[in-house]
């Protein structure tokens, strides 16, 4: 099957219109469509579409807006997500720092400098050696950051476990720590202000989704998350 053809501004505001958009200032909504793209801000038309229900009694999304909606309401919500994606962001991301920091000094004072390579400092294996594959991977593609060569040149790639968690993403992170022993978890779980570690995982792997939805700019608006945290009632 080919792929659509491209279609300009104009026809894209057409296309908008003909579903039932309410567009009271064109020249603004031409600019905004411009400068933010059709196909980024599309979720958030396809979230003020109309419901119905199919012959199953199933509801499914039509292609088009419920009456009264107007384009407005999209800048609105696409700004009040870009304003969340921001104040999240900043509050996620010392969280993530210190995590980073707290693991690599536990597991480097509890198994050396060469914690990732050491069967005895992982509980889950199969974890273990995906985060290992994970991370050769990524050090591949950061090939020109300075600490990944001088690394490869001194230590025949191998790394201490401090620079380890400063170079792999923060999903591997969380999957990192998940794949500890009780015993590590519980004395890095101190340091958050003693939560109990499986409310601590729940909670870090929650903020991990949140915070790739924010790196990658992507909706909050009406967003349905895939992971949810355990909560301390739980």
């Amino acid at each position: 099957m080919d792929l659509k053809p491209p279609k300009d501004t104009h026809e894209l505001m057409s296309i908008l219109i003909e579903r039932g958009l309410i567009i009271d200032n064109h020249l603004k909504a031409h600019a905004y469509l411009e400068e933010n793209g059709y196909y980024h801000l599309n979720i958030y038309f396809q979230k003020h579409m109309q419901m119905v229900e199919d012959d199953s009694g199933k509801e499914k999304r039509i292609d088009l807006f419920r009456p009264g909606t107007t384009f407005e309401q999209i800048i609105i919500a696409h700004e009040n997500d870009r304003w969340l994606r921001q104040e999240l962001s900043c509050i996620i991301e010392p969280i993530e720092i210190k995590l980073r920091s707290i693991l690599a000094h536990h597991l480097g004072l509890s198994y050396g400098s060469s914690a990732f390579y050491e069967t005895s400092a992982f509980a889950q294996h199969d974890k273990w050696l995906d985060a290992q594959e994970r991370f050769e991977n990524d050090v591949e593609y950061r090939w020109d950051d300075p600490i990944v060569q001088v690394h490869f040149a001194k230590y025949n790639g191998r790394f201490p476990i401090w620079a380890v968690t400063e170079l792999i993403s923060f999903n591997l992170l969380v999957k990192l720590f998940s794949a500890l022993h009780n015993t590590d978890k519980k004395a890095i779980s101190r340091e958050f202000n003693g939560i109990p570690p499986q409310y601590l995982e729940s909670w870090l792997i929650s903020i991990c989704e949140l915070r790739n939805v924010c790196a990658h700019h992507n909706y909050l608006f009406r967003r349905r998350f895939v992971q949810f945290p355990r909560m301390i009632s739980q």
